[in-house]
């Protein structure tokens, strides 16, 4: 179990490095705003301003623009201690859900403020060091941590941006990219972490 603790705390490092701030061999995120009128087809191949910004300053707006979103997807792949952790959240402002995988064991996870609730697999409670008996019985059920697991209120999108804004003092080259067809900017930072951001329409 204590494996287990220790591969949260690491998609916990992952959920902040997946837009800048740890080391991460890639990420994206997405968001879902509050509804609004949809602007033109034209107002949004105009540009929004990023490619004058400096790396800080698109890094800067692209928190801005998530701090203002409903929902972000968070999806990410890292190693830990030479383990792969991958994981896809969904950060709302007062608690997350989404999965996380590692050392063999995928778990379905629910964050509400510093309430944590997990659902696997037998195989994958095995995975994590229970006996078979005590496999068998979690297996399909939500089961809520105990007090090791609190700490998790950080798997919200406020402390997701908080996290991304220590890493405007990192930011190092911007440069035009393209990612999944859509025109970007490649923010690259001194630890080797990437943002990528829309050069239209929102700055994510």
């Amino acid at each position: 179990m204590k494996r287990l603790a220790y591969c949260l705390a690491a998609a916990a490092v992952l959920a902040a490095a997946a837009c800048g701030s740890g080391s991460t061999s890639g990420a994206a995120s997405t968001a879902t705003r509050p509804a609004t009128a949809s602007p033109s087809t034209s107002a949004r191949a105009a540009g929004n301003g990023v490619d004058k910004m400096s790396a800080a300053q698109a890094t800067r707006a692209a928190v801005a623009a998530l701090s203002a979103a409903h929902t972000v997807r968070v999806v990410g792949t890292s190693t830990s201690d030479g383990e792969p952790v991958s994981l896809d959240l969904r950060l709302t402002g007062k608690g997350s859900s989404g999965s996380i995988t590692s050392q063999g064991a995928t778990f379905q996870m629910i964050v509400i403020g510093k309430d944590f609730f997990m659902n696997g697999s037998a195989r994958s409670w095995k995975a994590v060091g229970s006996p078979d008996s005590v496999a068998t019985l979690l297996a399909g059920r939500w089961v809520k941590a105990a007090g090791s697991y609190q700490g998790m209120e950080s798997f919200t999108l406020a402390a997701f941006t908080s996290e991304m804004m220590h890493g405007t003092t990192f930011a190092r080259t911007m440069a035009p990219a393209s990612l999944d067809g859509r025109d970007v900017v490649l923010i690259t930072y001194s630890n080797g972490s990437r943002l990528y951001v829309s050069r239209t329409g929102q700055l994510y």
